[in-house]
């Protein structure tokens, strides 16, 4: 009896494997966004209007997935709007974002922002690398990730020790009391735990004095962004029941019923009159044991996967055997 009652075991675990997997496979459940620019410049002077000048830019990947790409051999901005000298220019840029299949994982989006040749200058403060690359990729069950490569990180023509760490970051006051802020490795989550992230490589942000730090430019250097939203398929409880009679198929009336789940946790209902009982808010895929009880009966048992709403869930109980002594 026990061998048989694991047989049935391993027989409804795999029942609920197949039932789980087919789950999980439901198609169109999660939703893709991504991004990837190349070089993002907002400049503005005190009180005037902000320029934004973009460059090499994706744009949006569609929440469906799919794969967008965007290149260029060279990029220039202009920071004339400060009213000093200033300029950024770039030699390729390549910039990429993908979702879905089509990046080869179905519930993983990724992008990355690749800028060679980087060579700005900020009120006379340069800023130069040979290579500035992001990269961030975020999956279902996994949570998001970000990394850089940089390399020959100058500022102020000092060479800067690249940690890897987050946003680090490395400031020169200039004469005339501006800051120029450079912010290394930037990764951001609008919330944490949320399937998220933008990464930079480099954010070059101009401030018009150490004391009230209004930003003057604030530039963006290989930035990319990913994010999905992985809706698990849901399913309504499941509801299980039946009659409970005995082996001439007549109703036994008021046995117990015991459902257990596999964590031990039970419950246990009355048959009716008739010998009817029903389990409701059952969990889709989980695997119960139940025994029908009566004094007059000898118990039964089964084990068994919610796959969905069933009646059929029926006991025949047996007699018990009766001894009789004689006395003298």
């Amino acid at each position: 009896m026990q061998n048989h009652s694991k047989a049935k075991s391993h027989v409804c675990l795999i029942t609920c494997v197949i039932f789980l997997s087919a789950i999980s496979q439901i198609q169109g459940q999660t939703t893709f966004n991504g991004r990837a620019i190349g070089v993002r410049a907002d400049v503005s002077a005190v009180g005037a209007v902000t320029v934004t000048t973009v460059a090499s830019d994706t744009g949006n990947l569609p929440s469906s997935g799919g794969s967008l790409q965007a290149n260029v051999a060279n990029a220039s901005v202009d920071l004339l709007a400060l009213g000093i000298t200033n300029a950024l220019n770039t030699g390729i840029i390549e910039t990429a974002t993908s979702g879905g299949t089509a990046g080869g994982t179905p519930n993983s989006a990724q992008s990355t922002a690749r800028v060679n040749g980087t060579n700005a200058s900020l009120t006379g403060i340069p800023v130069t690398a040979t290579v500035l690359q992001s990269n961030s990729t975020c999956t279902c069950g996994s949570g998001c990730s970000g990394s850089t490569v940089i390399t020959d990180l100058r500022v102020n023509n000092l060479a800067v020790a690249v940690t890897g760490a987050p946003n680090q970051i490395v400031e020169v006051t200039t004469l005339s009391g501006m800051v120029v802020r450079v912010i290394i490795n930037e990764q951001t989550s609008p919330l944490p735990g949320t399937t998220d992230i933008t990464v930079n490589a480099l954010r070059i942000v101009l401030l018009d004095n150490i004391v009230t730090q209004v930003p003057l430019a604030d530039i963006v250097i290989a930035s990319s962004q990913s994010s999905v939203a992985c809706l698990a398929p849901t399913a309504a409880n499941i509801s299980v029941g039946g009659r409970i009679t005995d082996s001439s198929g007549r109703a036994i009336p008021r046995a117990t019923v015991t459902l257990a789940d596999s964590r031990g946790e039970s419950r246990s209902v009355i048959a009716n009159s008739f010998g009817y009982y029903i389990f409701d808010g059952l969990t889709p895929g989980e695997s119960y044991f139940i025994r029908a009880v009566h004094k007059q009966y000898l118990l039964a048992e089964k084990i068994f996967c919610a796959v969905d709403d069933s009646e059929n869930l029926h006991f025949s109980l047996s007699h018990q055997q009766t001894k009789l002594t004689n006395k003298k």
